[in-house]
């Protein structure tokens, strides 16, 4: 008697179709595999260069505001000023130079490419150095908070560019960035992150973007996108929050509330058909912006303190806080001995007090003020040292290390 099973013609049949079957599966497998991890990499080297170039473009802008040299008009440049974006304004596009603006400054002056040269008179010179480009080889996109834009649009700098500016209520409003469900990014406490500037990655045009122009404006380049109805646009400057409290859809403004950029992903990996966005953001907070200026300027004071305690074997002595006395006029007050001694004040209260000015004695205790950028007046760097920074420099130049050596005023 022989069996049917396993080992007749219709069970090796089988086999062989279960076998053909299970090789045409693994082979669409290798194939769809291969073909995801084909489209995987060269995204993920693109993301890789972008993140790459967003962190370089971040590291140049804060550098650019605390790194010093000369403005256009041949001033001293401020720590924590912004250079102007390059806008499409020029012959022939973007020239890769910041557009400076000097009167008239609205809110499409504080968006376009992320400059590599320099502004013209008056406004600084320097250039960033550094040509940046995404994963996608599009040149990075910038906008600034008009609060730190470096504007010289009129005789006064109001408000002053220091850390003060944290603590008050600024001229306009700061940055926000919003999250992919419509949420404001938050700091620590729990108030609106406050952005000084942002840095974008446009990535390769998406559908409905023309790009071949001599001047294509921002929205060939930055993308919009709607959360619960409201659509945020990362390309729009007027000035206006795209969502307003309350509101349920893109509104205008009454009055100026400031701008908003939206991070959200990249529509190649997202579900919804109809999502087109592909821009990808770096910032800069207030907070990093104005803490590195504060550094850069606490270092040009404590400059300028080691080079008088070398030039005179001591630190200047201090000025006791004069009241209602006008900068520029010489006037007698009682030094910490309880002595009248006769101070000129035309030069302020420098940090840690201002120096004594001795007169009749034949040596004069105060520091050159050619020593002192004029910005450190300007953005009244005098006031919020003295008022913020005391303690820390006082533990150095009045614990015992001035006083020993120092002249002591005649009699």
């Amino acid at each position: 008697m022989t069996s049917s099973r396993g080992g007749g013609p219709r069970g090796q049949r089988g086999a062989v179709l279960l076998a053909a079957l299970t090789a045409t599966l693994l082979a669409g497998a290798s194939f769809m595999l291969a073909r995801m991890e084909n489209t995987a990499e060269p995204r993920a080297r693109e993301a890789a260069v972008t993140a790459r170039a967003l962190a370089d473009a971040k590291r140049a802008i804060v550098g650019w505001s605390v790194a010093g040299g000369l403005a256009g008009d041949g001033t001293e440049h401020a720590p924590g000023l912004l250079p102007f974006p390059d806008r499409n304004n020029d012959t022939g596009g973007y020239d890769g130079r910041a557009d400076c603006v000097t009167h008239g400054l609205s809110d499409r002056h504080l968006i376009g490419r992320l400059p590599r040269a320099g502004e013209t008179s008056p406004c600084p010179g320097r250039a960033l150095g550094v040509e940046l480009r995404d994963g996608s080889g599009e040149p990075l996109w910038y906008a600034v908070s008009r609060n730190v834009v470096n504007y010289r649009g009129g005789s006064s700098l109001d408000p002053p560019i220091n850390p003060g500016l944290l603590d008050a209520t600024p001229a306009y409003p700061w940055i926000r960035l919003i999250d992919a469900g419509g949420g404001v990014l938050t700091a620590s406490d729990g108030d609106p992150l406050e952005i000084a500037a942002v840095i974008i990655a446009p990535g390769a045009p998406l559908a409905g973007q023309a790009r071949s122009g001599a001047a294509p404006g921002a929205a060939e380049f930055l993308d919009s996108v709607a959360v619960d109805g409201v659509v945020y646009d990362n390309a729009d400057s007027d000035g206006c929050r795209d969502a307003v409290d309350g509101a349920s859809a893109y509104t205008d403004c009454p009055g100026r509330t400031g701008e908003e950029f939206i991070l959200y992903p990249d529509s190649r990996g997202t579900a919804s058909a109809t999502d087109s966005f592909n821009d990808r953001i770096a910032w800069v907070t207030a907070e990093e912006l104005l803490r590195a200026a504060e550094a850069r300027a606490l270092g040009t004071l404590m400059s300028v303190l080691e080079r008088y305690r070398s030039r005179h074997g001591a630190y200047p002595w201090e000025m006791p806080a004069v009241e209602g006395v006008d900068a520029g006029v010489a006037t007698t007050v009682t030094d910490r001995d309880g002595a009248a001694e006769a101070v000129d004040t035309r030069r302020g209260p420098v940090a840690v007090d201002a120096p004594l000015t001795f007169t009749g004695t034949g040596y004069d205790l105060t520091i050159d003020p050619d020593a002192i950028p004029r910005w450190f007046a300007d953005h009244d760097w005098f006031g919020y040292v003295h008022e913020t920074a005391r303690t820390r420099l006082a533990t150095r130049f009045t614990s015992g290390v001035r006083g020993a050596g120092s002249p002591e005023p005649d009699s």
